[in-house]
């Protein structure tokens, strides 16, 4: 680090690149990627720049090249650069990249956020989907710091992100091919559980109407405190039940020997979320897949219509297959001050 006449500060980094780590970068698809955020914006293109971004991603450098920013009426838009391959062609036929837009002027955390899911994908080769949510270890705007760099950033309850078309810019024509993009929006744990009641595409219907845009604020009111945006999200689950085929709770369990099939499930708040996922699939003919939150615990269990109880397991899944108004049903609705509910079958 050394200080300039002018009173700025220069930082300097040095790190060798060995062979076959340099990341590759088509220039004219960067370019074609500038214009069209200049295109949507109200004034010039910036990048948030990482020195390593020369190196690849399995040699150690961030997960996209670059994260570029433009103002807009609506905020800043955010946009990774290079998850496909149109930008870096180590990334073949993979034709999209991520996107955010938050209300205010450009601040790190976004760019942070965009690494960080591209990172994920990256890592276990899953694909953020128009469509899906994904929940967050912690805030939207914290969870992929370091714990004693976490304080340097905002604050926020928001722990999940929807991921739809982006509104403003869906598609980026390049030398080099078409580029979707897709936007993550941030969204309270809350507001996720009554996604999960209908569907992602109906959720993001009612969101657009109140946000056209789709900006992450992350000092917003909370949907689930609008009467009108619960009930449209009910009545949408009474009507077409839930495309949602999972939940997730702690506490999940299931043991079979020599006395009998014992299964366990949690109490209290987290037995009316699987009453509520119950009804908005079993009486549709779908089946709910109940699985603990801790990634270490196999054990789950399958819920299925049929016309009468029966079991079958896959591994660690259990599937019973029982009547969709079945009275067991009900003991979810039941356990609202219980700890565990606990299903013996001799």
């Amino acid at each position: 680090m050394t200080d300039e006449d002018d009173g700025s500060v220069t930082h300097s980094f040095s790190f060798s690149v060995g062979p076959g780590e340099l990341r590759e970068v088509n220039d004219d698809a960067v370019e074609a990627f500038d214009e069209a955020l200049e295109g949507v914006g109200t004034g010039g293109v910036n990048h948030f720049i990482d020195p390593r971004r020369l190196q690849t991603f399995a040699a150690g450098g961030p997960s996209v090249w670059s994260v570029a920013t433009v103002q807009t009426e609506a905020g800043t838009l955010y946009l990774s650069y290079g998850f496909s391959g149109a930008v870096d062609p180590a990334r073949g036929e993979c034709d999209f990249e991520m996107s955010v837009l938050v209300p205010g002027e450009p601040t790190t955390w976004p760019a942070l956020l965009l690494r960080a899911l591209c990172r994920y994908m990256l890592g276990s080769g899953r694909s953020l989907d128009v469509g899906q949510s994904m929940p967050f270890p912690g805030a939207i705007s914290r969870f992929f710091a370091p714990p004693n760099e976490q304080q340097m950033l905002p604050a926020t309850d928001m722990s999940a992100a929807i991921f739809v078309d982006d509104p403003m810019l869906p598609k980026i024509w390049t030398p080099r091919g078409t580029v979707d993009v897709r936007r993550a929006v941030g969204v309270y744990a809350d507001e996720r559980q009554l996604m999960d009641l209908w569907s992602p595409a109906g959720f993001a219907s009612q969101l657009g109407a109140r946000n056209p845009h789709f900006a992450t604020a992350i000092d917003r009111a909370r949907l689930t405190a609008d009467p009108a945006f619960v009930a449209a999200i009910e009545a949408g689950s009474r009507r077409e039940g839930s495309q949602v085929a999972y939940v997730a709770v702690p506490g999940v369990q299931w043991v079979s020997g020599d006395e009998g099939l014992e299964i366990s499930f949690p109490g209290g708040a987290d037995a009316a979320t699987i009453h509520r996922m119950v009804q908005a699939r079993l009486p549709f003919g779908r089946h709910l897949l109940v699985h603990d939150t801790d990634p270490d615990k196999p054990d789950a269990v399958v819920l299925e219509p049929g016309d009468a109880i029966a079991f079958r397991n896959e591994g660690a899944t259990l599937i019973m297959t029982l009547p969709a108004d079945h009275p067991l049903l009900n003991s979810f609705a039941e356990a609202t001050d219980a700890p565990a509910i606990n299903w013996s079958f001799g």
